[in-house]
């Protein structure tokens, strides 16, 4: 059970100098190099703060990191709980009241972040580097920016003193890139701290801008995949290769992966996605393709139009449950025939889709191949579900996008990697994956990649549209 630590009244003064001392340390190694550092606001400097802690996973380290937010969060007068999971490892917990006429809604972002090879960055990866106008440094993108700009927005709100319908939680998790230890431990051992929450704002999406900045839709993960990954393996007679066997591991392997090729499609069209599939479309003329019908919600009901559009892999990825085959081990020797072969499979399930069912299925598609299937990682919960495109938080962040960027759509769509969200809709709330910042699509694809950045434009007006929908919320 993870060791809760409460920041107690009297604690508070160690954690602010505790904050403090970090805070400057983390600033001597910040923002180096660059000739207008005074001119940077505080948004920027907690950030390159944040950035030059090394939280790579594994092993995370997450202690020292949320150490740093409590002593920040604490400083403001505000209720933190930091929670030990041993290891290095740890989650934070904060709150600001509001008067409770409506239910809290949780700010989540994941402490942790996924290692960076030195050789192929041009600034050191922890540096919190302000150069050009961006931030450097592992985490960036995916997701310290975004655990900045929800802590900013909760004590620009409680410095206010407004008091808003809903308590706003904070939260803070380890491990999200490897097992999502953070997220289940806290989940498992205080699922009481949020059991009466109806939203979480989470990773996800962004706000899409194109190539000169201009803001051309605010994009909202409404749901995700989860993963089902599998091993196939396969026993067969071995000898030389200079005698072909009927039946070999690697033959049968072959005819498993045509049969994972050619299975049926199995297309599903959920209402929750179909204003992304206009957008993924917006280039297409429609009325071209086999199938078209009079409008796009009739040609959804046609296989044939179905079939066409999935010709664009991320359309074919939103309608289906889809197989990758990932990783092939066999024999080690080009002479000799092995005894066993093994296929590695990335399966990506649709929210609704029962893995129990699809691997039933999968079964009955290769039972005659006399093969073994190995579960390898099961999915992070039983089954996931669609979060409302409709709800209260979708009308106030239409509201939100009005007011900042006038006339630009809300698009929900659907996630097709996994985050710790589909931990806490299975607890019943309502998940949106939702950054309030404009990026382009290169700038987002940095998440993970070599010289990952953010640009610090974004930062305020992203700490204001966060206010601005937590205020309407």
């Amino acid at each position: 059970m993870a060791r809760p630590i409460r920041a107690a009244p009297c604690s508070w003064a160690f954690l602010l100098l505790f904050g403090l001392l970090l805070s400057c340390a983390g600033a001597a190694r910040a923002l180096p190099g660059h000739g207008d550092e005074a001119a940077v606001g505080p948004t920027v400097r907690l950030l390159a703060q944040y950035l030059a802690i090394d939280t790579t996973n594994p092993p995370g380290n997450e202690m020292t990191t949320a150490r740093f937010l409590q002593g920040i969060i604490a400083s403001a007068g505000l209720e933190t709980r930091l929670f030990d999971l041993g290891n290095g490892r740890a989650n934070l917990y904060a709150r600001l009241p509001g008067d409770g006429s409506r239910r809290p809604v949780v700010l989540l972002h994941h402490m942790d972040v996924v290692p960076a090879d030195t050789r192929f960055w041009t600034v050191p990866p922890f540096s919190g580097r302000l150069a050009g106008g961006r931030l450097y440094g592992r985490g960036a993108i995916d997701m310290k920016t975004m655990g900045i700009v929800e802590l900013q927005a909760m004590l620009e709100l409680a410095r206010s003193g407004k008091r808003l319908p809903r308590d706003l939680i904070y939260l803070a998790v380890a491990d999200e890139e490897e097992g999502s230890l953070g997220a289940k431990a806290f989940l498992r051992d205080h699922a009481d701290l949020v059991r009466d929450a109806e939203f979480l704002i989470n990773e996800g999406q962004t706000i899409l801008a194109d190539g000169q900045g201009r803001v051309k839709r605010y994009l909202v993960a409404v749901g995700e995949k989860t993963n089902l990954w599998l091993d196939l393996v396969f026993r067969g007679p071995t000898g030389h290769g200079s005698l072909p066997l009927a039946g070999s591991a690697i033959e049968r392997l072959g005819q498993a992966a045509e049969r994972l090729r050619a299975r049926p499609p199995g297309f599903r069209v959920s209402p929750a996605i179909r204003d992304y599939l206009d957008l993924l479309l917006a280039d297409v003329d429609v009325t071209r393709l086999p199938g078209h019908q009079a409008d796009l919600g009739s040609s959804l009901a046609n296989p044939l139009f179905l079939r066409a559009i999935a010709a664009n892999p991320r359309i074919r990825a939103s309608l289906q449950d889809t197989i990758s085959l990932t990783r092939l081990r066999a024999g080690d020797k080009i002479n000799t025939i092995p005894n066993e072969a093994v296929l590695g499979l990335d399966c990506r399930l649709l929210p609704g889709t029962d893995p129990g069912r699809f691997l039933a299925d999968l079964r009955r598609l290769l039972r005659d191949l006399d093969v073994e299937i190995r579960v390898v990682d099961t999915p992070a919960v039983a089954t996931t579900s669609f979060s409302p495109a409709d709800s209260a938080f979708m009308n106030a962040l239409r509201e939100t996008a009005a007011r900042f960027d006038p006339g630009v759509p809300v698009t929900p769509v659907l996630l097709l990697s996994t985050t710790d969200s589909v931990f806490f809709r299975a607890q019943g709330i309502h998940c949106y994956g939702f950054e309030p910042y404009a990026l382009t699509e290169a700038e987002y694809d940095l998440a993970h990649g070599n010289d990952e950045s953010f640009p610090v434009a974004q930062l305020d007006r992203a700490v204001a549209r966060l206010v601005d929908l937590l205020s309407r919320l």
